[in-house]
């Protein structure tokens, strides 16, 4: 698919080249090279002229398709003008260009250069050399070549197409569709946990141009007529031809340590090691380490509406915010580009397919359309409103006595001179139960501490 073997010198309406084995498609424009083993397809409107490399001009009318093959590339033969008949190049290259059939004459070999119109199957031109000679039929071409036009009995086969929408597909790159999911107990309000708790889904099949019946070029089922629409994620290599990673690869995001207590060893406080990305049998992204899925990132076949959903809560950087956002970062792996991949794979009713995709998230941040955040979830600190209501009314004291030794209690109840009170029964009792009233959140314990402050309580 890599040689060069001519370039278009001139195009009306759609005008497609297709990789057969990826399916995949471009639309070419003039000056557009082509390759050799690509499909050349004409739209029901178009048609094509390429100027080959072995000297031939290669021209295409409307609802035809081409392989490049070696009987099309190969060097051609010069002609002896002096045998056939000449014949206007351009006058015959707009009749097959604008399907106008009835206007291309007989050659001098006696015969109908066309059989029926161009619905009828593919037409091409081919010119050898230099020389604008022409033969025409099958079996009237000698072995000296010629400029010959054929018709094909049997139609060439249709195929569906299916496009970026590159409006849409803009906008995202600019501002990115997230998905959000709050790890504090329960459903939060939209945008985060919009789906389940825990879960969030958006729908980026809008990224796509809709898929029709009618043959537009842009997102149809083809001649062929309706087979289905579907989506599917992968792990792609974007510098290695798009190949699927076989390697898990790091996701940007962090597992929590608890033995971790302490933010001077250089990595932060509970920070644990990096959570990997994977493709399961079944198509989904699964972010886990250790055995432990941490989230999963789904798609709906049918529809292409994306699932984000957490299963265990990850480590969130910034101690000072209990609502700290951590989303999806993909680094280079071994200085290829990486990506979350979207495709949509339009099938038509005897089996061909087209596909189109985009990058979710990727190692190249400009081609991003989409975000996969989780807010952090904080502790709860409350007061034990009773106990301290009782304090208020009659207050803890602590007392020492100057008189030498130690007193009885309450004054020197520590020893001479000190004396002290548990005051920790003024806040609630910090538990493991996510109750609102003292715990340590959805993250798990960590500790429980105390300090003294001087404050100025009238400012704040």
């Amino acid at each position: 698919m890599s040689t060069i073997v001519g370039q278009v010198s001139r195009i009306d309406g759609v005008v497609k080249a297709i990789n057969p084995q990826t399916g995949e498609s471009r639309t070419l424009i003039e000056g557009s090279t082509v390759s050799s083993g690509e499909i050349i397809q004409t739209s029901g409107k178009g048609g094509v002229v390429i100027e080959m490399n072995n000297g031939t001009l290669l021209t295409l009318g409307r609802d035809t398709e081409m392989l490049l093959d070696d009987d099309v590339t190969s060097t051609a033969n010069f002609l002896d003008s002096g045998t056939e008949a000449s014949v206007d190049i351009a006058a015959l290259q707009q009749a097959i260009l604008e399907g106008n059939f009835e206007a291309l004459e007989a050659t001098a070999a006696g015969e109908s250069i066309l059989v029926g119109s161009a619905s009828d199957g593919g037409v091409f031109v081919e010119r050898i050399a230099l020389e604008g000679q022409v033969t025409a039929g099958f079996g009237t071409q000698g072995d000296d070549g010629g400029l010959s036009v054929q018709s094909f009995d049997t139609p060439a086969n249709d195929t569906p197409d299916s496009q970026i929408n590159p409006e849409e597909v803009n906008k995202a790159r600019e501002n990115n569709i997230v998905l959000a999911v709050d790890e504090t107990e329960g459903q939060q309000a939209d945008p985060v946990d919009n789906l389940t708790a825990s879960s969030s889904s958006a729908d980026f099949s809008i990224l796509f141009a809709e898929v029709t019946e009618e043959v537009d070029d842009f997102g149809d089922f083809g001649f062929d007529g309706p087979g289905s629409v579907s989506y599917a994620l992968s792990l792609v290599n974007v510098s290695n031809n798009d190949t699927e990673l076989s390697v898990p690869v790091g996701s940007g995001l962090f597992a929590i340590d608890s033995t971790d207590t302490t933010e001077n060893d250089g990595d932060g406080y509970g920070k644990g090691d990096e959570i990997l990305l994977s493709i399961s049998a079944n198509g989904e992204i699964i972010g886990a380490l250790n055995g432990l899925t941490y989230f999963t990132i789904s798609i709906e076949e049918s529809t292409g509406v994306v699932i984000f959903e957490q299963f265990g809560n990850i480590w969130h950087g910034d101690t000072s915010d209990s609502n700290d956002v951590e989303g999806i970062v993909l680094s280079q792996l071994g200085g290829d580009d990486i990506a979350i991949r979207l495709t949509q794979t339009v099938s038509d009713s005897d089996g061909d397919t087209a596909s189109s995709n985009v990058d979710l998230v990727s190692s190249i941040d400009a081609d991003d359309v989409g975000k996969f955040n989780i807010n952090d979830d904080g502790p709860d600190a409350e007061l034990n409103s009773a106990a301290v209501l009782d304090a208020q009314i009659d207050n803890i004291e602590l007392t020492v006595d100057e008189t030498e030794g130690q007193q009885a209690n309450p004054a020197d109840n520590v020893s001479a001179n000190s004396s002290s009170a548990n005051f920790a029964g003024l806040f609630a009792t910090v538990t493991g139960t996510l109750d609102g009233s003292g715990d340590y959140g959805t993250d798990g314990p960590g500790q429980v501490s105390y300090a003294l402050d001087l404050v100025n309580s009238t400012a704040n």
